[in-house]
């Protein structure tokens, strides 16, 4: 037998299986006890995992350190709550700070940083472009060296929807602007599940975080209708000829990319190339295919400067040849030294021209 609520106790307050009954200004309300979700998505276990791991390391700090996040705290202020900016503690400005930097994939700050009211600007972008085959920001500016990007960005919603920036989850965080660019196309469909749709819209917010503080800058607020390139008003966007660790469909065994950047401009004779890779065989190079080769990138044999980074031959300085051969959407490259003394470990970087161009 279950024990009801009754209304002949003004005072009665508890749960009883499903039914919860509390008393509000001397009436007693009945609810549907609310239950806990137990299913967490990937990214509620990482955000709960960091949460954890940084209250831990709060906990191993020294008392001087504790003093100095607690005289930081001070001077920070929480979220307002019924208008009034709520005071934080000590540990809630070190995990705030702290979940920022681990984001952005930057270790942990021990010692509390010094405060600077208004030290990060606002963003500013001169366009964006929100289309079923790109997500792009252009025009875009960092301010210093050590500041990063953090986007969020909602799946389409309905047009007539105005407000939807409570659906908005982490796209890009801790980015950098890349010659004034931040195409997060390949994020947000990694990040919702799917590419924006015609029509619908698209709620957007982004700002700048500092990696020596982890403090952030002010949020700016945005929303799109997801077009066609056609539909779009003003000079539509053109994809960049360029191809990341994205592009790379395979490798030669025994070799690895750490990073993977070549771009060639419609019209030039001229190739931006930043590439680091591992070799281990006993050949001076590496090969592979490529996939979703821009449609307008140039084919051919360019040679960058370039150095070795591995222990017995530290900054030994070569010449290295990049050679792609396209037929798009497809290709295939060969990175490989060809002058100078030749390390597991290499990389190079710079503008060259096309020898057959």
């Amino acid at each position: 037998m279950i024990a009801k609520p009754s209304i002949a106790f003004n005072d009665f307050s508890g749960t009883a299986k499903e039914v919860t009954a509390r008393n509000v200004n001397g009436r007693n309300v009945l609810s549907v006890r609310a239950k806990q979700d137990k299913v967490y998505t990937p990214a509620q276990v990482v955000s709960r995992n960091r949460l954890s791991s940084i209250s831990r390391a709060y906990k191993q700090l020294t008392d001087s350190q504790m003093a100095a996040w607690e005289v930081l705290a001070s001077k920070l202020k929480g979220s307002p709550l019924f208008g009034t900016a709520a005071e934080l503690t000590a540990h809630n400005a070190f995990v705030r700070l702290n979940e920022n930097l681990m984001m952005a994939g930057i270790s942990i700050l021990s010692d509390a940083p010094s405060y600077l009211k208004d030290n990060v600007p606002v963003v500013e972008i001169e366009d964006f472009w929100v289309s079923p085959s790109f997500v792009c920001f252009t025009g875009i500016e960092t301010p210093k060296d050590t500041y990063r990007l953090f986007i969020r960005m909602s799946g389409g919603r309905s047009n007539g929807v105005s407000n939807g920036w409570s659906k908005t989850v982490i796209v890009a965080s801790g980015t950098q602007e890349d010659w004034g660019e931040s195409n997060v196309t390949k994020l947000y469909a990694e990040t919702i599940g799917y590419y924006p749709k015609l029509g619908e819209k698209v709620f957007i917010e982004f700002w700048w975080m500092d990696t020596e503080t982890g403090f952030t800058g002010p949020v700016i607020y945005l929303s799109a209708i997801c077009k066609t390139e056609s539909q779009i008003e003003g000079e539509a966007y053109t994809p960049r000829n360029k191809m990341t660790l994205d592009n790379v469909a395979s490798i030669s065994s025994e070799a690895s990319f750490d990073k993977f950047s070549i771009e060639t401009a419609n019209g030039s004779a001229l190739m931006i190339g930043d590439i680091q890779f591992d070799n281990n065989s006993i050949v001076a190079g590496v090969n592979g295919t490529l996939d979703g080769v821009p449609e307008n990138f140039t084919a051919g044999r360019v040679f960058f400067p370039g150095r070795s980074l591995t222990a017995d031959h530290p900054w030994s300085v070569g010449l290295y040849e990049v050679y792609t051969a396209i037929n798009s959407p497809t290709g295939r490259y060969t990175v490989a030294k060809r002058y100078a003394t030749y390390g597991a470990q290499c990389e190079l970087f710079g503008t060259s021209a096309y020898v057959n161009y």
